[in-house]
């Protein structure tokens, strides 16, 4: 276990402090996450007494969503890569209280501070990482209330408690089914009846003398906590993934704590509460984000006003292809006439700054691109501030893995794929058709595509393709640091994308319009392209006069010239075609 990493929340007394002893003990690395300092310094002191651990005390309250992202935000600044998390923390109370955000307490810390704790930290956890969330055989006689969640009505402490622990159940459910093709566990525990501090209210100290009368029939910390650390550390449940346990042992949980529809529905719910108190993940959104997101969005929506989906196509939606939830849904679209054909593929990746845009913005444009015989692939992805570079990427790493899985299933040709992106999607497609075309490119990323999809063709419009010149020389460009997060990745080996296209690149159609603020780098990307002997054709579509013929004009249903640009694109995919 040694060089390992590991998180415990409430880690400053019973279970938690015991988890952290064992952990420390093997070597681990212990980040001890506790809400007092005081008490977390008291045990941190204690810890450190009699041993040298690798212990390390940060401060979040899980019931402040700001808190948990400051954490998360911390933890990613020092650690690369948590190995293991225990969610251990947990809260109780006889009377109706509230977090700083609103929620009643007890769903509040036990199952949505660890929801955001937990999701947040998803992509500095990888292979062989493990989560464990501590439940409670309480989650048996627990209900979600969906409509009243915050128990407005009709509160009482084993209403409260029972729904906090189902929760924690059903969370372990939905999350293990997300992250089945990472190689993360996730898997929670029944602790039994155990003396802890977690019915004892700390500023009346009510609550101590009934722990006192039942101690001697309870179990202590440290046989609380076993089951905790078995689960974290043992060999034997490396492979064991979305189970319920209890003495070591996995034993059967409540009938509607298996639902995967009731897991999948509060996943979804958890995301949208933690979304509409302005926090996604665990980063907060600026306002000038918010304004900007709006102002493009009702734009946007002028542009699409009385647009209709066709009827002569199959629409398959909200397929999750990740473990990032909203993040990771994509939809895929067939003409309804090629029913039992294996078609090519054109995987869209959307623009708007790296910032801005979902699949349904763009599902008018993708569903077109479909009518001209292909299956499209048009997929939401992470966006910043809320994530930063590489997540898009990431994700459609993603995208192929999913094709190469599920190709069968629907009807795709992994041989013939192709790409469409435009503005920041257009950088992304360009980049990541470097990473398909160039292994030691690749192996900067740690990206593995699979073999067996073949990318046969990109198209570019209204691009953006110099990205490290971009970071060099904008220094105030918010948009270029929220994704980034930094200068200091102008020296990073993976911004070099132009430098390391290689003749193995695949051909290129690479479009702008008179009138696009990027049209400048149309024609040098192109010849860029050309002199490494990639096939490569490109375009400037429009006139000066045509003051609708600008940045991407080819998403505007109405235009002709984005008619004109769409059927280019594909007859030039169609042309490569073998």
């Amino acid at each position: 276990m040694q060089g390992k990493t590991a998180i415990v929340t409430g880690a400053n007394s019973g279970m938690g402090m015991a988890t952290v002893k064992a952990l420390s003990d093997m070597g681990i690395t212990v980040v001890m996450l506790c809400r007092s300092e005081e008490r977390g310094r008291k045990a941190y002191d204690q810890l450190m007494k009699n041993k040298e651990r690798k212990l390390d005390l940060m401060l979040c309250d899980l019931g402040n969503l700001a808190s948990i992202r400051d954490f998360v935000s911390l933890v990613k600044e020092k650690y690369e890569k948590i190995d293991i998390l225990v969610n251990n923390a947990g809260f109780i109370s006889l009377d109706r209280q509230e977090t700083k955000d609103g929620f009643e307490r007890q769903f509040g810390v036990n199952h949505i501070g660890h929801f955001m704790l937990t999701t947040g930290l998803l992509d500095i956890m990888g292979k062989g990482s493990k989560i464990v969330n501590v439940a409670s055989g309480a989650h048996k006689t627990g209900k979600i209330h969906f409509d009243d969640i915050n128990l407005h009505k009709g509160f009482n402490v084993i209403k409260a408690y029972s729904q906090s622990k189902l929760a924690n159940v059903l969370f372990t459910r939905e999350l293990s089914r997300r992250l089945a093709d990472k190689g993360i566990t996730v898997n929670c525990c029944h602790p039994g009846a155990v003396a802890t501090n977690i019915g004892i209210d700390r500023d009346t100290g009510f609550g101590k003398k009934v722990t006192g009368v039942l101690k001697p029939v309870f179990q202590t910390p440290e046989q609380g906590a076993a089951t905790a650390i078995y689960l974290a550390t043992s060999d034997e449940v490396s492979n064991i993934t979305g189970g319920y346990f209890y003495k070591c042992k996995p034993v059967k949980s409540s009938k509607q704590s298996k639902s995967r529809k009731l897991a999948a529905k509060l996943y979804r719910f958890t995301e949208k509460l933690i979304d509409e108190k302005g926090f996604s993940g665990s980063v907060y959104v600026p306002e000038r984000v918010i304004d900007m997101r709006n102002a493009w969005e009702e734009s946007d929506a002028k542009r699409d006003a009385g647009l209709t989906e066709p009827e002569n196509m199959e629409k398959n939606k909200d397929i999750p292809y990740g473990p990032y939830g909203k993040w990771n849904l994509l939809d895929l679209y067939r003409p309804i006439d090629k029913k039992k054909e294996m078609l090519p593929v054109i995987v869209s990746i959307h623009g708007g700054g790296y910032f801005y845009g979902d699949k349904e913005l763009y599902r008018f444009y993708t569903m077109h691109l479909a009518e001209y015989g292909f299956a499209v692939i048009n997929f939401n992805y992470r966006l910043s501030p809320e994530n930063k570079f590489p997540a898009p990427l990431e994700d459609t790493l993603a995208i192929f893995n999913w094709i190469s899985r599920h190709a069968a299933e629907y009807g795709l040709d992994k041989s013939n794929v192709f790409m469409v992106g435009d503005s920041a999607g257009a950088q992304l497609v360009s980049q990541f058709a470097c990473i398909c075309s160039n292994d030691s490119y690749a192996e900067t990323f740690r990206f593995k595509v699979p073999k067996d999809v073949e990318l046969k063709g990109i198209s570019l419009a209204c691009g953006m393709y110099r990205i490290r010149d971009r970071i060099r020389e904008e220094e105030d460009n918010e948009m270029m640091l929220d994704y980034f997060g930094s200068k200091s990745l102008v020296d990073d080996p993976r911004t070099e994308v132009l430098e390391n296209i290689t003749s193995a690149y695949p051909p290129a159609y690479v479009f702008s319009a008179e009138n696009d603020f990027l049209r400048d780098e149309c024609r040098p990307m192109a010849e860029y392209l050309a002199t490494k002997g990639i096939r490569t054709e490109y375009k400037i579509y429009g006139t000066e006069e045509d003051k609708e013929i600008a940045h991407v004009f080819h998403c505007n249903m109405r235009l002709a010239e984005g008619e004109s640009a769409n059927k280019a694109q594909t007859d030039f995919f169609k042309s490569l075609i073998r």
